[in-house]
Parts: C-alpha cells; structure tokens; sequence
C-alpha cells in the first residue's frame, strides 16, 4: 500500500504542492440484522484512497477506489485548490513511522456464531419477558477488519488497525393502549466479539432491556415540577458528548455558546471535564488521528474552567491552540475533521449511595434514548429508564419523555459527583460516522424542572 501512497507524493512534488496527504484503507465490513425471526446478512470488501492537498492556503481533495487513477485523484484535488485563493496553515507537527496492531481476532469468528449471537439475544429476551409485553425485537450486529494508511509529504507513515464490532437491540412492547421502545448498544474496538458474547452477553442484555420495556410501560408520569435529581453514568455521558463535546470541537466552539469563553470559568471547582484519546478499551481510543498527529487526554474542563478545546492542525495553528489528535475520517471517502472520542466527567469524592441521601421527593435517571444539542448548549434527552427517589431512597418506576436544560447552567447545579466511572459507548454523527464512547460517575443535580 505505501508504495503507491509514494507515487502519489513524488508526482505532488513535482507540482509545487505546498502539503500533501494521502490516506489508504482496505477493509470488509460484516452487516447482521434479526428482526423478530428474519434475518439478513451482507458481507463486503473495499479498497480506497483519498487525497488531500494544500496549495497557496487553498484546500483540494479527492477519492478514487481504484490504484490507478490515484494520481488522477491528485490531479483533481490540485486543480480544486488552485480554483480559489485561501488562507490555510497548518500546525507544525514532527513526523512519526510507525505501525499499531489492536490483534482483534473477528476473522476467526464464523458468520453461524455471529448469527447463533443474535438469536441468543432475542431468545434470552423472550424467555425474560414474563408479563408477555414484547411485540417486537431488532438485533442489529456489525463488524469491521482491515488497515488503514496514511503518507505525507512531511514524512509521516503510519498504518493501523480499523477493527472493531458492534450490535444495538431494540425491543417494542405494549401495555393496554400504551405502545414503548428500548434500546442498547455495545461496541468495542480493543477486546473484540468476546464483549458481545460474554461481558455484555445474551442474558444480560434481555435483563437490562426488559427492565427498561417494563419500567417504561408501568412506570408513573412524573408530575411537572422542580425536583432534585441523580443522573447515572450513561446519561452523564450523553450530555457530556452532546451539549458539551460539540462546544469544544474548535470548527463550532468559535460559534457557539463557548466563543470566546478559553480560560473563563464554566463551571463550579469540581467539574473537571476531558475527552481522552488514549482510554483504556474507549470505542473512541486511537494512538494517532487521521492526520498522523498522537492522541492524548484533553482537559476540557479542569476545577471548573474552560481549559481547552479539540482541534485539528488546521484550527489549532488557525487559533494559536494546542493539538489534540481529534482529526477524525469515517473512512477513505471522508476528509478528516475534528471529532470527540472519549468523552467524560471525572468522578468525585462522593459514594454513589450519598447522592441520594437527603433527597426527600427526588428522581434518579438511569438511561437514555436519543439525544441532541445545539450550539447554545440547549439539550434534549430522552429517558428509557428512570426511577422516583424517595427520603433517600430509589423506589419504583418513574415515566419521563426527556430531560432538557441548558448544559452552561446545569454544571452549577451540580453540587456532588460520586467515585464512580462507567461508559457507554455508540456513533456520533457530523456529517460523517464516529465511534465514541461518552460516560462519568453518577451526579446529583439541584433544582431540575421536569414534566
């Protein structure tokens, strides 16, 4: 693959090319859905490049799938930079070799066990569902091996690893003329089909979305009103990605509610906030991005200011910003922006049985279904599983469409986070696909209107 990365960078020389890259990736992609009893399965394999050159400040680009036009490829993303005078530089970087194996194993996975998975799932849901509630089931399964590459004219060659596996359940119940849905969804990039089978397997997926099908389905309204609520990690994250993350991605944080805001303090002492490319088996974790640049941990928030924010070399040498490592491409079609990976609240002093205590007429939100901000830091989340908090204690199911609020003003609502940490992990969308995970510890927030 580097050697025609190579021709690629010879010929651009010749042009007078001020920067170029180019990225390679060969992969096969496995799709597996069950709905209720029928199933489908597409397999496929693809070979790709996408050019990217920067001529007189002046961005070109183009993609090919096939060899032989990639110096055509070159061609067309020359001419497109040389169409319109531009003002781009990019942020200084010293150039790294290197090759990075993850040593998933998916191509020892036959299609039958994948498949015999699904089944498993939907099997272990069914027997679960005592109350004869479930309408309907969806078990969705993807898998992704292969290498990507990329090659620059300052002398950059990495290759590394694209694998990675995913499925996402669906259940739909009814309850007299009340119709619901519940969902989860898994995925990893580092341990593999493992996680899906055993760590998050059959019986304990059935458990959790019955749970939620259940408490959806019997679960009170919650009365409109102001309540004192205790938000779990999974929907700590959401916001954390959602309301937040997009802030500090520097092509939108200059537009938005953080414009302007670098250094000036967001948020109480003990909200500390960071998005880390490196986190130990993070759906998002990758050691270098699709510029060649190394990930890292970045403080988002540390004791309560906006410390920094998520860049590209082109924004952080646009903004006088450190590099981050968050250039991300969906694959060889995409040119690489910036992206969340891992997105999190550190945890607290507190423990999680703390939180509740003192919280006389409270609600406890465990999970959520769907969510979406904007660049004011408005949110929208909606909640698949919450519970009523009673003198301090959790009692029975709590029915809530969402949960909304303004994130800017809900990090000084937030008056303890307890020393736990977990994650979920799924796919952002901007444009182009992202795996990410997004999480925290469980965090108690004052004065949250409801209903």
């Amino acid at each position: 693959m580097f050697d025609s990365l190579e021709r690629v960078l010879k010929h651009g020389e010749k042009l007078g090319l001020d920067y170029i890259e180019v990225r390679g990736e060969e992969f096969t992609m496995t799709n597996i859905e069950l709905v209720d009893e029928h199933i489908s399965y597409h397999r496929r394999s693809e070979r790709g490049f996408f050019v990217r050159v920067l001529y007189k400040g002046s961005w070109g680009q183009s993609c090919t799938t096939t060899e032989k036009k990639l110096l055509e490829a070159l061609e067309q993303a020359y001419k497109a930079a040389k169409a319109s005078p531009g003002t781009v530089s990019l942020k200084e970087i010293k150039p790294i070799k290197d090759n990075v194996r993850k040593g998933l194993k998916i191509g020892n996975i036959s299609p039958e066990e994948k498949i015999e998975l699904l089944r498993d799932i939907r099997t272990s849901i069914l027997d679960k569902d005592k109350k004869g509630l479930v309408k309907s089931t969806k078990v969705r399964y993807r898998d992704k091996e292969g290498r990507k590459y990329i090659m620059t004219s300052e002398g950059t060659e990495i290759s590394h690893d694209t694998d990675y596996v995913w499925r996402y359940v669906w259940v739909s119940g009814k309850l007299g003329e009340k119709s619901q849905g519940v969902r989860d969804e898994r995925g990893d990039s580092w341990r593999g089909f493992k996680v899906l089978e055993v760590e998050y397997g059959p019986e304990k997926v059935a458990e959790i979305l019955i749970r939620r099908l259940y408490g959806q389905l019997e679960g009170k309204a919650v009365r409109p009103g102001t309540y004192d609520i205790v938000v779990a990690p999974e929907v700590v994250g959401v916001i954390a990605h959602e309301a937040l993350g997009h802030l500090v991605e520097a092509d939108l944080t200059m537009s938005g509610a953080l414009a302007n805001k670098l250094g000036e303090k967001i948020a109480p002492d003990h909200i500390n906030i960071v998005d880390d490319g490196r986190l130990e088996n993070g759906f998002g974790t990758e050691i270098y991005d699709d510029e060649g640049v190394p990930t890292r941990r970045v403080e988002i928030v540390k004791n309560g200011v906006l410390t920094e924010v998520l860049t590209n070399r082109e924004y952080a040498q646009k903004f006088n910003l450190k590099l981050t490592g968050n250039a991300r491409a969906e694959d060889y079609m995409y040119p690489p922006i910036i992206r969340m990976r891992n997105t999190f609240f550190l945890p607290g002093d507190y423990s999680r049985d703390e939180l509740f205590e003192g919280i006389r007429d409270g609600i406890y939100v465990v999970s959520f279904i769907g969510g979406q901000a904007d660049l004011s830091s408005s949110f929208h989340v909606g909640v698949q599983e919450a519970y009523y908090i009673k003198n301090g204690e959790i009692m029975g199911p709590a029915y809530i469409g969402a949960i909304t609020g303004v994130a800017l003003e809900w990090l000084w609502k937030i008056d303890a986070l307890a020393n736990d940490l977990d994650f979920e992990t799924g796919r952002c969308g901007k444009g182009q696909e992202a795996l990410v995970s997004s999480g925290g510890p469980h965090i108690r927030v004052r004065g949250i209107k409801l209903g």
